[in-house]
């Protein structure tokens, strides 16, 4: 019987791609009080999911809200995915890039279990992974094909 081996690599890119920010997309709005809903998909049931931000003073990500996945299964592309939502205040987060409009950004990073980055998108990348699924494409390469070049990075403005 001739065993299959898997490469470390590939086998990382299907977790990485299994969980996901699927509420904003990298440059989206946040409303004017600075703070924002995330919603998205998790690997396993009850997983801890940890919103990082950014700080702009030091260049180093602080850990912010922490939520938990559901314990149902919402079966979606020949997988299951455990969905999640949480609250982030981002006042403390955003970096003035504008000085004349006032406008800034906010960086996000969100972590489930203390050690998988959630797969970000760029704007249509959530919806590049659906029509690649309704075709016939398996959930994780899916979003493994549609991600943003710089997932697990989520840029918020205001």
């Amino acid at each position: 019987m001739k065993r299959r081996l898997f490469s470390t690599t590939a086998i990382l890119t299907a977790m990485m791609a299994s969980a996901c920010v699927t509420s904003h997309e990298n440059n989206d709005t946040i409303d004017a009080d600075g703070t924002v809903r995330l919603e998205g998909f998790a690997s396993a049931p009850g997983a801890q999911i940890v919103v990082h931000k950014l700080d702009p003073a030091d260049d180093t990500w602080k850990t912010g809200e922490i939520t938990y996945s559901a314990l149902a299964a919402q079966p979606y592309g020949g997988r299951d995915l455990f969905g999640w939502q949480v609250s982030v205040t981002l006042v403390d987060a955003i970096e003035q890039i504008d000085l004349v409009n006032a406008a800034g950004e906010a960086k996000l990073k969100v972590v489930e279990d203390d050690w998988l980055d959630l797969t970000t998108f760029d704007d249509g990348g959530v919806l590049c992974t659906i029509q690649k699924v309704e075709t016939g494409l398996d959930l994780f390469v899916a979003g493994d094909l549609c991600k943003s070049p710089v997932s697990p990075v989520l840029t918020l403005r205001e």
